[in-house]
């Protein structure tokens, strides 16, 4: 191996200390404090595919002459930037990081679905806000809430439409208390009073361990100055095919 140094050293007699050296292998001008070109084919800061480098700050550089990381490598598209085999490596798996930054190769984390059934002879109020249902959150993450409406309305508006407003809260227990607004969407169904209409929307919220994620909905549209409500499926106590359901998906 020819290995050349390049090197400056300015030495304070009184002191002995050295103030800055830079050491390069296979090139006569290194570019950091250490600087490898394994090809020996840099130029200025072309064909550096190669190149390893340690900066002032003990940053290290694989492929980049200016890391700003402890380690920063750049691939070059052809060769893997990163390779860990130490047996757990498996297709299709991902890098999982204990809570002191060892990291493995795990299997993909299930994304966690559960749908909820809406059973028994339930009236929605035209407004009024009343829960939908609440789901216990058991690990921290990103939910996606898809509603699956069948029902009727006791009124429609003057245009054969209806619509309810659906909220989805944060709330820190299951009761029909408000917690936290996290998504709302208003939905519209073409319908007209007492015929069945069906709908699918969703919704979505970040929220934390151990709190619950409640769906409310409060009808909005039917005929002017009528009081009048948005009836479940065929209100049966024990069939949920003929009732909403909820899909809830961590994402």
């Amino acid at each position: 191996m020819i290995m050349k140094k390049n090197i400056l050293l300015t030495i304070a007699f009184l002191t002995g200390t050295v103030l800055w050296a830079q050491i390069g292998i296979n090139t006569e001008t290194p570019q950091k404090l250490f600087h490898v070109d394994a090809v020996r084919n840099t130029s200025g800061v072309t064909n550096v595919s190669d190149d390893a480098v340690v900066d002032a700050a003990g940053n290290m550089g694989l492929g980049v002459l200016s890391p700003t990381a402890k380690l920063h490598i750049a691939g070059d598209g052809t060769t893997p930037a990163l390779r860990i085999v130490d047996g757990t490596q498996k297709d299709t798996r991902i890098l999982r990081s204990d809570a002191s930054g060892n990291a493995t190769w795990v299997d993909q984390p299930a994304s966690g679905g559960f749908i909820y059934n809406v059973l028994g002879n339930i009236n929605y109020r035209n407004g009024t806000t009343s829960l939908v249902k609440a789901m216990q959150i058991t690990e921290a993450g990103n939910y996606l809430v898809v509603v699956r409406w069948w029902g009727t309305t006791t009124s429609a508006g003057t245009n054969n439409e209806t619509s309810a407003y659906l909220y989805l809260d944060q709330g820190s227990d299951g009761t029909a208390s408000r917690g936290t607004a996290k998504d709302a969407i208003e939905y519209y169904v073409r319908t007209i009073a007492n015929s069945p209409f069906c709908f699918t929307t969703s919704l979505y919220a970040t929220v934390s361990a151990g709190s619950w994620l409640k769906l409310f909905i409060s009808p909005s549209i039917g005929s002017t100055g009528t009081t009048f409500n948005w009836v479940l499926g065929t209100a049966s106590v024990t069939n949920p095919n003929w009732n909403p359901s909820i899909v809830l998906f961590k994402i």
